[in-house]
């Protein structure tokens, strides 16, 4: 298991034997020891995202690194690293646009603004049982949208007029696929769902809930969808939110989610 932290790089643990480790500047090369993403590829290399620098790759023997000059400008504005079936490493930024390493090169999937259009923010994307990528965007100046993967580079966007449902953001950290590849999307007014040929929306009106922000999401090995939960406007933390389909449990609002002894969830 990584652990990415804020000040003290990355820990690592080894469940075979319980022994722990660090990785950081005093012994490696890591410019920074703030880890914000960590993600492991299928040859078994971490990916480590630095803000304001980029990425960090390390395959235990040789460190690699990604930046403004060598990959894509704007990597250091990293929202997340994700690793497809075919291993390539899909990278969101904030304006920037979406990319993809194919082991090559990067290569851009969505453009941080279109032609006439408003800037947007790539704040999260999972992949499907089909490789299918599901991305949410959002716009500078408002408004959200889900874009579908049909290719690496050709996407089909849905956006309120499709969902039937309006928010005020989708949540960074927020696209979850599960065992049964449904989709859910953590927004500031509920949790979207997608079951491939509906989408419903589950909030504090239809649920038990006590608040609607579905933050930073994740399927368990159970299939349950684990969330940070908090209301948005005031802004309050109920901790943690296990989305199962047949019950929901919030955990005590106490937890400190979002950063625990330096640890980044």
């Amino acid at each position: 298991m990584l652990f990415g932290t804020v000040t003290n790089g990355i820990y690592t643990y080894k469940k075979d034997n319980g022994v722990w480790d660090s990785i950081n500047t005093n012994n490696s090369p890591l410019p920074d020891n703030f880890i914000f993403r960590v993600a492991v590829d299928k040859l078994n290399r971490y990916w480590l995202g630095i803000p304001n620098y980029g990425i960090a790759t390390y395959d235990n023997v040789s460190w690699f690194f990604f930046n403004d000059q060598n990959s894509f400008h704007g990597i250091g504005d990293l929202n997340f690293i994700k690793v497809d079936s075919s291993n390539n490493i899909w990278v969101g930024t904030d304006f920037f646009g979406l990319y993809y390493y194919n082991g090559n090169s990067w290569i851009k999937s969505i453009s941080g603004q279109f032609s006439g259009g408003p800037r947007q923010a790539i704040t999260g994307l999972d992949i499907d049982s089909e490789n299918r990528k599901w991305v949410s965007i959002n716009m500078q100046g408002g408004g959200s949208k889900i874009a579908k993967s049909i290719t690496d580079t050709l996407f089909v966007y849905y956006d309120s007029t499709d969902f039937g449902f309006s928010f005020t953001l989708l949540s960074y950290d927020g696209v979850v696929i599960d065992q049964h590849n449904v989709k859910y999307f953590g927004t500031t007014n509920g949790l979207l769902i997608h079951n491939n040929s509906i989408w419903q929306l589950l909030n504090i009106f239809n649920s038990p809930i006590p608040a609607d922000w579905f933050n930073k999401g994740l399927v368990d090995s159970r299939n349950n969808k684990v969330y940070t939960l908090s209301s948005f406007e005031p802004y309050n933390n109920y901790g943690l939110i296990f989305y199962n389909q047949d019950s929901v449990i919030v955990t005590s609002g106490d937890c400190k989610i979002i950063c625990v002894n330096e640890f980044l969830s």
